[in-house]
């Protein structure tokens, strides 16, 4: 007969979307040989996004949150040590690894057709914090069977309170790795971190690059189209220019005209005027 967490372990592998109905089948086949179970199948809650993303990270990246957690556990150990150097750099990594991991598991949600928005990131983000702080919100981690995401507030344990669905301590096992020498082993493991983030921080370069390329394309089109609309421009000026001063001609030509013939009229009002008076 299988156990509520047994039932949880696969409900809460599946996508988002298939989730309650999932869940209500099962607990409808489930109603006729225990009643109580089913009831408990029935209220096993549909996961937040932020958890879905968290949960879907621990069964597809279980390695690197392996590594995440035993960062938890070296930084625990530097803070009790008070080594301050080796604090900040482990600090450091910490923000980096969190970050990158996070963003894979945006990566895989969108993978599976739902693209969590920057809210649940953050929400991942803080689950993997717990996570490294806490050693049994780490176990909670791993179980991924998070119903709602994780919060440290660095002083007080985490809470896991309706966290997770079924048995909190019942964790997914850690994946094998061979046995190394400890100084060796954690050399590797940083040297690791760093060449990930250096090619993280490759790609998001030749993004930057990529995206300023465009730019300039988008500018130097623009920059012709202006130029062609200036050249427009400055051969409408020079016509209105020849314009103005063929009207200036003009207005000058009558000008003379006017004067012209006011000097006419003036002399045939003279002869007028003496032929009357003769």
């Amino acid at each position: 007969m299988p156990d509520l967490t047994g039932i949880a372990d696969e409900l809460y592998a599946l996508d988002l979307d298939d989730f309650t109905a999932t869940r209500n089948d099962r607990a409808k086949q489930l109603r006729g040989d225990d009643r109580t179970l089913s009831d408990a199948v029935k209220a096993l809650p549909k996961p937040s996004a932020a958890a879905w993303a968290a949960n879907l990270l621990v069964r597809e990246r279980s390695a690197e949150i392996d590594q995440l957690l035993e960062l938890g556990a070296t930084l625990q150990e530097a803070q009790e040590d008070l080594d301050a150097a080796t604090l900040r750099t482990l600090t450091k990594q910490r923000r980096q690894l969190v970050s990158a991991l996070a963003r894979q598991a945006a990566d895989l949600t969108e993978e599976r057709g739902h693209r969590i928005n920057p809210g649940a990131v953050t929400e991942v983000e803080a689950t993997l914090h717990a996570a490294l702080s806490d050693p049994e919100a780490g176990t909670a981690l791993r179980t991924a069977r998070l119903t709602r995401s994780l919060r440290s507030s660095g002083l007080d344990p985490v809470d896991l309170t309706d966290a997770v669905a079924g048995d909190p301590g019942t964790a997914r096992p850690r994946p094998k790795r061979e046995k190394k020498d400890d100084g060796r082993a954690r050399e590797l493991a940083l040297a690791r971190q760093e060449l990930d983030e250096a090619e993280q921080a490759l790609d998001q370069a030749r993004d930057r690059q990529t995206e300023a390329d465009e730019r300039v394309d988008e500018l130097r089109a623009e920059r012709a189209k202006l130029e062609e609309e200036l050249e427009e421009l400055r051969r409408r000026l020079a016509e209105l220019r020849r314009s103005v001063r063929d009207a200036e001609d003009e207005a000058s030509a009558a000008s003379d005209a006017v004067d012209d013939a006011e000097t006419a009229a003036d002399d045939a009002r003279e002869r007028v005027d003496r032929l009357s008076a003769g």
